[in-house]
């Protein structure tokens, strides 16, 4: 992958897994009144069969009685598979996927935003290009509420072909493609780690797979045995896998100690502990956002509450219950939600979610503030040619960050808030841009020299920022390095 940008690639729901066999039910007692709801449930699966109008097909009727009783417990990680769906769901837990591949997310606006695509993957052949918003899907107007609604959409089975119509943001111009992409199974490593200077390395984990933990110590062994003095692990976008290998992780980062209580239906609490860990000595940061679940969610628990690490980014998933995979006597299998979940220090995850202990919520800004919580710095620096770079690392955005008028640079003024944490609106009295710093306002009238309104967006000049905000701007090397006085 040519980065470790990731937002979400388009893959079946992963969710924690425990396996054990289970007691057949062949061999349940049923009381008398049990049975003879059975009774009347094949008696109306056999008029229904027989007499009604659309000759209904019967494996359809089980399918959907099925379906009916999943769907009256109102739990969305209990399910059903069939044999073909069950493949597909171990196959996706291993970073293997039928897709189009490319990495997707809701943006605030209720927009679907292409976030990365996979190198030479078939969404990149066609030209589909990362910040892309899909607009249609085979020709209808696209509105999701939720991300696997979408990500529905454009998954299926491999060789079947999607359209699909995306608006591009480039030059200040917008313009419109569409592009007809055949699916293709596509395998991700479930492990992959980069440098982002010669002492700070990532480690980005795309799901907790039954291989992954061997994964993650060599590459944690290679960063330092190469001089790494800081390690960043990214589990944003991973939802989940296997219960073992949550537990597993834990070990590389601690000796011993409680990673999990978990509750079952009798109300009984068990703890899960590691004896037999290592002590991790370098500066950790997790970063994690609101498609960080399950397995995901364990570790970064148990981070958090052992202080193993400092959790940064956005409010995790909150899917704080325990699957079991039930393969069938009959065909296919069942995932049944058996057990809810809890951090070391109990609190609770399922519909909650796990709160970073610095929140960053621009997506693009999270690796580069990790990098930049680990080393000490918080700025940024804005080259001559105009590119720009967030304590040394270049994330792409979405918007045109900087633009220049005159012979003047100027930074757009959401993303200039956003990185320094300001809280900033509109004051129609003054017609005035307002950045609300430590509880004091800072009001720059939208007549000032240093605003420019270019495309309906706000920018502030670079040369006037020292002056309006409380900031330092200082030259070094033909870069111009703009940081918080705080």
């Amino acid at each position: 992958m040519h980065s470790l940008r990731v937002q979400k690639w388009i893959v079946w729901s992963i969710f924690l897994a425990l396996l054990f066999a289970p007691v057949s039910p062949a061999l349940a007692e049923y009381s008398e009144d049990e049975l003879e709801r059975f009774d009347q449930f094949e008696e109306v699966f056999w008029y229904l069969s027989e007499y009604h109008i659309d000759a209904p097909d019967s494996d359809q009727l089980m399918d959907w009685a099925i379906y009916g009783m999943i769907l009256s417990l109102e739990d969305p990680h209990t399910e059903f598979f069939t044999d073909e769906e069950l493949e597909q769901f171990y196959q996706s837990l291993e970073g293997s996927f039928v897709g189009i591949g490319v990495m997707i997310q809701l943006t605030e606006d209720g927009e679907l935003q292409i976030n990365d695509v996979i190198p030479e993957g078939p969404a990149e052949r066609a030209g589909v290009e990362a910040n892309d918003i899909v607009t249609h899907i085979n020709g209808q107007e696209v509105h999701f509420t939720e991300l696997e609604e979408a990500s529905s959409h454009l998954t299926g089975e491999e060789g079947t072909a999607v359209q699909v119509t995306v608006q591009r943001e480039q030059n200040s111009e917008t313009t419109s493609h569409t592009y007809s992409i055949t699916r293709e199974e596509i395998s991700l490593p479930l492990v992959e780690s980069e440098w982002l200077d010669d002492s700070v390395g990532v480690i980005r984990l795309h799901s907790f797979g039954s291989e992954v933990v061997p994964l993650v110590e060599e590459h944690l062994q290679k960063l330092q045995a190469e001089g790494a003095q800081h390690v960043i692990l990214d589990l944003r976008d991973n939802p989940g896998g296997y219960l073992n290998a949550a537990l597993e992780l834990a070990e590389l980062f601690k000796e011993q100690g409680v990673v999990m209580h978990v509750r079952d239906r009798s109300d009984e609490q068990i703890a899960y502990e590691i004896s037999e860990g290592q002590a991790f000595d370098l500066p950790l940061v997790v970063l994690v956002n609101g498609l960080s679940a399950s397995a995901s969610e364990i570790f970064t628990g148990f981070v958090q509450d052992h202080e193993v690490g400092t959790v940064m980014g956005t409010q995790t998933y909150g899917k704080g219950t325990v699957q079991t995979l039930i393969p069938l006597e009959t065909s296919g299998a069942l995932k049944i939600s058996v057990e809810e979940y809890y951090t070391p220090d109990r609190n609770p995850v399922h519909q909650r979610g796990i709160t970073p202990d610095i929140a960053v919520e621009n997506h693009n800004f999270q690796l580069p503030k990790a990098y930049g919580y680990l080393v000490g710095k918080n700025e940024i620096q804005v080259t001559s040619e105009g590119s720009v770079h967030w304590n040394g690392v270049e994330e792409a955005l979405q918007e045109d960050i900087l633009i220049q008028s005159n012979g003047e640079q100027y930074i757009q003024v959401r993303a200039l808030a956003q990185w320094f944490g300001y809280d900033f609106g509109w004051d129609n009295a003054t017609q005035s841009i307002v950045f609300e710093v430590e509880e004091q306002d800072y009001l720059i009238p939208k007549q000032h020299e240093a605003v420019l309104i270019a495309h309906d967006t706000s920018y502030l000049s670079l040369d006037a920022l020292e002056g309006i905000l409380p900031l330092n701007i200082s030259e070094e090397d033909q870069v111009t390095v703009i940081a918080d006085q705080s």
